[in-house]
């Protein structure tokens, strides 16, 4: 036996073989030895990609990075790592598995951020079975980047124009979209900055809007092995996004008819209501889902023929129309 690392508490971590006579025994402990300090003895392990996947999403990253954060790195293993490499051992994982692996993905036509995304999750759970002495080294860095194909298609489209901004802004007046459309475009909020909007952070006295949470969706997998999807309230990334800003007089108005909005859908509702505190609700007053309003968004955008462009583009509509109108552009930046 060889001790190939230590645990947090300084117990040593142990790798174990069998040899049949005494001088083959004395020859394998030279080459444990000799493989040690080469940094490739490992330990015998018989976990698998996705075993150690789960251990390291729910026991290990999660104590490090935000629960949503640590449910969606799980989220992408389960969906583009485990049905190609889960079932192998980990400590047997070399260069040419995740070389096959790219380009099995590559074959699904998926795009290339989503495969560089799935890389470089499985990169940092290699790491993780380094550190622990089950695997040698980490094969991911040994690999490339997917780099974009000529005429990949993308997601990402221009922003609106000045006069498209206002079309939409004007299409939206007195619909479903109204608020969210004027928060978006006039104070380039993201959309779990908005979806997380509360009742209790707007003062219309002092007209002040206060950013302090924004709302995800959480991927989260059973014990059973079921995928579900939560909402989880949360801060956000960074203390410079928690923030107060001004409430002008036309998105006071916007605020206005959201309230006349919400208080007919109350109504509608009735005993079915759920007080929430929530500024954006569903139709019973819980808190709403992104994947849900996406599709309420670009259907709005459909029956009104203003051109299709992504939620997060109308914050770079803001900064746009923000730099535009003369404003610094590192305070748009701020």
């Amino acid at each position: 036996e060889v001790v190939v690392g230590k645990r947090p508490n300084g117990s040593p971590i142990v790798t174990r073989r069998t040899a049949p006579t005494q001088a083959a025994a004395r020859k394998l402990r030279s080459d444990l030895n000799s493989a040690k300090n080469q940094g490739t003895l490992t330990q015998q392990s018989l976990t698998t990609v996705a075993e150690f996947g789960r251990h390291w999403a729910r026991e290990v990253i999660v104590h490090s990075v935000k629960p949503a954060t640590a449910s969606g790195y799980e989220w992408n293993l389960k969906t583009y790592v485990y049905p190609y490499l889960g079932k192998k051992r980990i400590a047997e994982l070399k260069y040419l598995d995740i070389t096959e692996w790219l380009n099995s993905l590559l074959l699904t036509h998926l795009s290339t951020s989503t495969i560089n995304a799935a890389r470089q999750v499985l990169g940092q759970l290699c790491k993780q079975a380094v550190r622990v002495g089950i695997l040698g080294t980490n094969p991911v860095p040994l690999t490339y980047k997917v780099k974009k194909a000529i005429g990949e298609k993308t997601q990402v489209r221009p922003s609106w124009v000045r006069e498209e901004a206002i079309e939409a802004l004007s299409c939206s007046r007195g619909t479903e979209m109204d608020l969210f459309i004027h928060l978006s475009v006039l104070m380039g909020l993201r959309l779990g900055e908005t979806l997380g909007l509360q009742w209790q952070y707007v003062d219309f006295e002092k007209r002040i809007l206060e950013i302090r949470y924004t709302l995800k969706d959480e991927r989260r997998e059973t014990s059973t092995g079921k995928g579900v999807v939560q909402l989880k309230l949360q801060e956000p990334k960074t203390k410079a996004s928690i923030r107060k800003l001004e409430i002008s007089e036309t998105l006071f108005d916007a605020f206005e008819r959201h309230k006349m909005y919400q208080s007919v859908r109350k109504m509608s509702a009735g005993d079915k209501w759920k007080e929430s505190g929530m500024v954006f609700t569903s139709s019973i007053g819980t808190a709403v889902y992104q994947s849900n309003f996406r599709p309420y968004f670009y259907k709005f955008l459909n029956q009104h023929g203003i051109r299709r462009i992504r939620i997060h583009d109308m914050r770079h509509t803001y900064g746009t129309l923000a730099i535009e109108s003369g404003s610094p552009l590192e305070a748009v930046s701020q």
